[in-house]
């Protein structure tokens, strides 16, 4: 019994070790936000592309948020819709080139108003999670296709749809129930109560 509790402490040592130091990411000039908690290695600096005037409000980690204004089911969908076949840039931002978790930061920041960090790993360290039977439009779905940890984000449309940047194709939305996402999913959370 001591060998599996010493075990247990090593793995979680050397986990805690691979991923990385913890830093608070930079407050982009132009809005109004409270200050983020530490949530892990920042590669990219969460920055949207446009600075507004309207204050954004900023997600805590690992609670769901209520949203300042009520989305609707139909919202998710036709924000999605606009970026349909934008080609995928890593690190963009913008409809001339978009990465995963930039598409899931500007749907969020235009039908929610909430501000999400510009990468996966981070972003699956917010909300809550939800099983994929309980799945409704606006929660981050998460994979991973490469390597060892979370690198890809889409965002569920309800049903098993959901909306995502993909490398080859750009923006397109896919189905859950396709073997490569089925495969490679690990999770999903929810941003919004």
């Amino acid at each position: 019994m001591k060998k599996l509790q010493i075990s247990a402490l090593l793995c979680f040592a050397v986990g805690m070790l691979l991923t990385g130091c913890q830093t608070a990411p930079r407050k982009p000039s132009g809005y109004s936000v409270t200050p983020m908690p530490p949530v892990g290695r920042q590669n990219t600096p969460a920055t949207p592309h446009a600075a507004t005037s309207k204050p954004l409000t900023v997600v805590p980690m690992g609670v769901p948020t209520q949203t300042p204004r009520p989305v609707s089911y139909n919202a998710w969908r036709n924000a999605a819709n606009e970026w349909l076949g934008v080609r995928h840039v890593e690190g963009g931002l913008t409809k001339s080139g978009v990465d995963c978790s930039g598409l899931t930061l500007q749907l969020y920041r235009k039908v929610a108003d909430i501000r999400l960090p510009h990468s996966s790993l981070q972003q699956s360290q917010y909300g809550a999670p939800v099983p994929v039977s309980g799945l409704r439009p606006g929660d981050l779905l998460f994979f991973i296709t490469s390597g060892r940890g979370i690198n890809h984000v889409g965002l569920s449309l309800g049903a098993d749809q959901f909306v995502h940047a993909t490398l080859g194709k750009g923006v397109i939305i896919s189905s859950l129930r396709e073997a490569y996402y089925v495969r490679t999913f690990v999770g999903a959370r929810r941003i919004i109560k």
